[in-house]
């Protein structure tokens, strides 16, 4: 089931992008984390909805026009290569996705607790 989750999270993820949405992609960070049994394989889960989810509309948009011009502009403001502004932006994407994956696990981990507190001692 774990692999449809993030398969389907990062596809959600990618389509919002594409529509603006970016903050869908923390949602679709905060499933996989839920589904993962460990914190990291959460974190892992995460970054690669979050990496896909990004990463995926890049593509497209590179399909329709080279990239190369305005991301080189944009790493000469910055001072960087011309592949830094990508980078960075699935660095974003993969940290956003991680962050919220992170957050769910540790909430599981936080309700699994207080269960077991709350359980009587047998």
């Amino acid at each position: 089931m774990t692999p449809v989750v993030v398969l389907a999270g990062a596809l959600l993820a990618a389509a919002a992008n594409l529509a603006g949405l970016w903050w869908v992609t923390p949602l679709a960070g905060l499933a996989a984390g839920a589904v993962a049994g460990r914190v990291r394989r959460a974190l892992a889960l995460g970054a690669v909805v979050g990496l896909l989810g990004w990463g995926l509309p890049l593509a497209l948009a590179a399909l329709r026009a080279p990239l190369a011009g305005p991301s080189g502009a944009l790493g000469d403001i910055m001072g960087l290569p011309a592949a830094a502004p990508l980078a960075l932006t699935l660095l974003l994407g993969a940290l956003l996705g991680m962050v919220a994956a992170w957050a769910a696990a540790a909430a599981r981990a936080l309700a699994r607790d207080l269960r077991r507190r709350a359980a009587p001692p047998s």
